[in-house]
C-alpha cells in the first residue's frame, strides 16, 4: 500500500497497485494490516455503498463525534467524484484546512479520513458509486452534517467555494456547529 500525505494531520491518500495479466487486473481494496502499519485504525465495522444517479449530487459534509468517532476509507467504484476532507477538530494544528482530489473508478486511489474530520463529495458524472469502509457504527445522535442546498454549473468550484465559507465560519466561531446545518452558505 502506498500512502501520500495531504498536509492535514491524519488525512491521507492511499493506493494499491493492481496486478495485471492477460485476463485483466486484480487489486486489493482493503488491507487492515497495511493500514495499521501506517498508523490508521484498521477496525472495520461496516461497508457502505452510495449510489448517485446524477452529476452534481452532493453528499456531505459529515462527521461523527462522541465515544465512537469514525475513520472512513472512501473510494469511487463507478463514475467520478471530487472528494473532500476538512479538519473540524478544535485544537488541531490543521483545524480549518481542507484537502480535495478527484477520485474516479479507473483510478486506484482512496481518501482516508480520520476521526474528527468532515467528509463530503460532489459527483462529476452521472451514475457514480462510492464505497465506504467505516471503523465505527453510525450513531445518529453523534453525527453532524453540513449541506449545501444547490450548486452551480461548475459543481467542483461551487463546492470548494462554499466549503471555504463554511470553514471560515467554523474557525471564527467559539461554539460547536449545530448537529445539522443546512443552508446556502454565503460565498465570499
Amino acid at each position: 500500500m502506498k500512502i501520500r500525505e495531504t498536509g492535514i494531520a491524519g488525512v491521507v491518500v492511499g493506493s494499491f497497485e493492481p496486478v495485471r495479466d492477460e485476463r485483466g487486473a486484480f487489486e486489493r481494496m482493503w488491507d487492515g494490516t497495511a493500514l495499521a502499519e501506517h498508523g490508521i485504525d484498521p477496525q472495520l465495522t461496516q461497508c457502505s455503498l452510495a449510489r448517485n444517479d446524477r452529476a452534481g449530487t452532493l453528499r456531505g459534509l459529515h462527521w461523527q463525534d462522541g465515544p465512537e468517532p469514525e475513520t472512513k476509507v472512501v473510494r469511487c467504484v463507478r463514475g467520478a467524484i471530487f472528494d473532500v476532507a476538512a479538519d473540524v477538530r478544535p485544537g488541531s494544528a490543521t483545524f480549518g484546512r481542507w484537502f480535495g482530489l478527484r477520485l474516479h473508478a479507473d483510478g486506484n486511489e482512496m481518501l482516508i479520513v480520520p476521526p474528527g474530520c468532515a467528509h463530503g463529495y460532489v459527483t462529476l458524472e452521472d451514475a457514480t458509486d462510492v464505497a465506504y469502509w467505516i471503523s465505527a457504527p453510525y450513531r445518529p445522535s453523534a453525527a453532524t452534517h453540513w449541506t449545501v442546498n444547490s450548486l452551480s454549473i461548475d459543481q467542483e468550484a461551487a463546492f470548494t467555494q462554499r466549503l471555504r465559507s463554511f470553514l471560515v465560519i467554523l474557525a471564527s466561531s467559539t461554539i460547536r456547529p449545530a448537529r445539522y446545518i443546512a443552508s446556502e452558505m454565503p460565498v465570499s
